[in-house]
């Protein structure tokens, strides 16, 4: 009997006395009646020894980063508290009456074997592993009026459609006692008469009693081919996971083939199961085999019922295009049950650009060098547009395995420590790019090779500096911080050696001379001093050297390795680094007009080709710029010669590079791959000089 005036449906109205678990499985705990600690209460108010408490264990659906994907909250919309007229209020023991317990079936992979957890027995530790249990030796009344307490609960019987295990063992109906466990999972669509029949006990009267709610078990998920090899398997979580992809709202960017989709569903026979379409990009959706239906406002694929999938496809060659994907059950008495709803939006055509050769810098550092040394970072850049493709999908791997540490793999930036002196290769997984997987090279040396660089300073007979030059040391310091910055690329760390002056009136300036006469002051400069390890630099006030140029390396015995390099003050740092590389063995390379050789000014801006830069090409497909000519790739390296229209000048490739060259002597011009990468630097140049 009820206590008079004590309406107990009204008063447990608003509680959620069923929690569903999201893959298809439920939770059932026995509370203490205080809700205190948000336990949820079904049929509590004729159980009047006790009340049976409905308990959702802790469940993450964030397994494989599919946050979200089973509606979680489903219960939000499915609510299992009772109406005013519920017989399992008004009654003992009755029928639930109020709206069908919802479970979704199990058809995923929570434990990570490889097999749906609907054809595996109940692993612990599954990440929808739920139980049923009794807690403590007994629990209090949760109507004041009586304290008998409730010693035993159980379940009477399960329909076909849900598997259970009691403390691992098949369970089929009986008691759990104390320190007990249930298991359930939905493995299969209800059928026609599916319920679960709930027991308590109560030493009060000693009788049992039983409540009884209809079961509906279904399921249905939209899978996505995450990365786009045209299979649906557990990969696809993976990929999506590790890139931060939302399982239920996609960036798709546009392009000519399909984005497959896929939905697995589990439905009861009595019920169809529809994906609705809506949103500008609804016409973009597409489901081989079955025809679009219309229903008022809303447009939708009859998928059917029974156990398997439909495969699905959304196809846009336009930016800005969105829509949503909604699947939505419905029965034949009429009533529906949303088990998903997925969104997706276009993005503007992928536009990849990743230039080996490139005078681009960043935090001090060449970007995307030809080389580096084992224990320092470099840093590698890709450029994907549109800007709306998320950093996160992008991500760098190294070609050889255990080559190259990760900053962070992922992002259009990315900061690499080589781990082996050796050449390597970068490739970058865009998803949904439709090519080749850019890649990029580089050589990693064992360690930097440190160069002296000796300097003397060239003053006029009075002992003026040239330039007015105030502080020498200051001086040297910011040429040799920009050669370091660019020949990291080398593996090569320039430091000051000897600084010395001498004071002479005719080396002091040097105007444009007859050739031999010029040369000739040339060599009594580089040899004024002994020879030297490393690289010799002359600052004088003022150097014409003809045809432009404002500087100038020597090799006065043309034996090939010994230099000097005499440059006026005024020669910008990245200048004097250029002048360096001749002293590391690389050669001038032009790509712009060169007196009376038009045709070969025409040769350069051609589209530069894999050809002409064999060594630095970005994999199996072309990721430079568009529109790039070989006058482009020119204009970027450190050894692009007079005239010198461009800084920074950054670059040092890993091999040739095709382009024009001048002879020396004549200044006659051709067109051949020039050496002005690592394939052809010294990295222990020598400074001749005399006795």
């Amino acid at each position: 009997m009820r206590p008079n005036g004590w309406n107990a449906a009204k008063e447990f109205a608003d509680l959620d006395g069923f929690v569903l678990n999201s893959e298809g499985t439920i939770s059932l705990f026995l509370g203490d009646g205080g809700f205190a600690d948000g336990t949820l209460v079904l049929g509590a108010g004729y159980f009047r020894h006790g009340s049976l408490f409905l308990y959702d264990s802790i469940h993450s659906c964030d397994a494989w980063g599919l946050q979200n994907c089973h509606l979680c909250n489903l219960h939000e919309s499915v609510r299992c508290s009772h109406s005013d007229d519920c017989e399992a209020v008004l009654f003992a023991d009755g029928e639930c009456t109020c709206q069908p317990l919802f479970i979704r079936v199990n058809i995923d992979d929570d434990n990570c074997n490889g097999v749906e957890d609907r054809n595996d027995s109940i692993v612990n530790n599954e990440d929808d592993m739920v139980v049923f249990r009794p807690v403590g030796s007994g629990l209090a009344c949760c109507c004041e009026e009586f304290d008998a307490p409730i010693r035993t609960a159980g379940v009477s019987s399960l329909p076909s459609c849900i598997r259970a295990t009691k403390d691992g063992s098949a369970f089929s109906g009986g008691n759990i006692q104390s320190g007990e466990s249930l298991i359930l999972e939905a493995v299969s669509p209800s059928g026609s008469g599916s319920a679960i029949t709930y027991v308590v006990h109560g030493e009060g009267d000693g009788e049992n009693h039983t409540v009884s709610r209809t079961v509906v078990a279904a399921n249905a998920l939209l899978f996505a081919d995450y990365n786009d090899d045209l299979q649906f398997d557990r990969q696809d979580a993976v990929f999506a996971e590790e890139r931060g992809m939302s399982s239920t709202s996609w960036l798709l960017p546009a392009r000519n083939s399909q984005y497959r989709l896929r939905v697995r569903h589990e439905i009861p026979s009595d019920a169809s199961l529809r994906a609705y379409v809506s949103g500008n990009g609804s016409s973009c959706v597409t489901c081989p085999g079955v025809s679009l239906s219309t229903e008022g406002t809303s447009q939708y694929f009859n998928l059917g019922s029974g156990s398997g999938f439909h495969d699905m496809a959304i196809t846009s060659t336009i930016a800005g295009k969105s829509g949503t994907i909604s699947l939505t059950m419905v029965r034949s008495n009429g009533e529906t049950y949303s088990l998903g709803s997925h969104s997706f939006t276009t993005l503007g055509e992928l536009e990849v650009v990743l230039s080996p050769v490139t005078s681009e810098e960043s935090n001090g550092k060449v970007v995307n060098p030809a080389g580096c040394v084992l224990g320092t970072q470099s840093t590698f850049k890709i450029s994907v547009a549109p800007q709306a493709y998320p950093d996160g999908y992008i991500k760098w791997t190294s070609s050889n395995s255990g080559y190259a540490n990760f900053t962070n793999p992922f992002g259009r930036e990315v900061v690499v420590s080589p781990t082996q002196s050796a050449p390597n290769s970068l490739s970058v997984d865009i998803p949904y790019l439709t090519g080749s997987a850019p890649q990029i090279s580089y050589t990693a040396y064992p360690s930097l090779k440190t160069v002296s660089v000796n300097f003397t300073f060239i003053r006029d007979s009075l002992g003026t500096m040239p330039g007015g030059i105030s502080d020498a040391n200051a001086y040297i310091a910011s040429l040799l911080a920009d050669a370091n910055k660019v020949f990291a690329q080398a593996g090569m760390l320039f430091v000051k050696g000897t600084t010395s002056f001498v004071n002479n009136g005719n080396w002091y300036d040097i105007p444009f001379q007859p050739t031999s006469t010029y040369r000739q002051r040339v060599t009594e400069i580089c040899l004024s001093q002994a020879s030297c390890t490393g690289v010799k630099i002359f600052i004088n006030n003022s150097f014409y050297a003809g045809q432009g140029a404002i500087g100038h390396a020597v090799t006065p015995c043309q034996d090939g390795i010994s230099y000097c390099i005499i440059s006026p003050y005024y020669m910008s740092a990245r200048d004097l680094t250029h002048e360096v590389g001749h002293a590391c063995g690389l050669n001038d390379i032009y790509g712009f007009n060169i007196p009376n050789s038009p045709a070969t000014f025409s040769i350069m801006h051609f589209p530069v080709l894999h050809d002409d830069l064999p060594l630095d090409w970005t994999g199996l497909s072309d990721y430079y710029p568009t529109g790039t000519t070989r006058h482009n790739i020119v204009a970027q390296l450190l050894m692009m010669g007079f005239p010198a229209l461009q800084d920074p000048r950054s670059d040092i490739p890993r091999g040739e590079v095709y382009g024009i060259s001048l002879d020396d002597m004549t200044g006659n011009a051709t067109t051949n791959m020039v050496n002005v990468g690592l394939s052809a630097i010294t990295r222990d140049p020598v400074s001749l000089g005399g006795p």
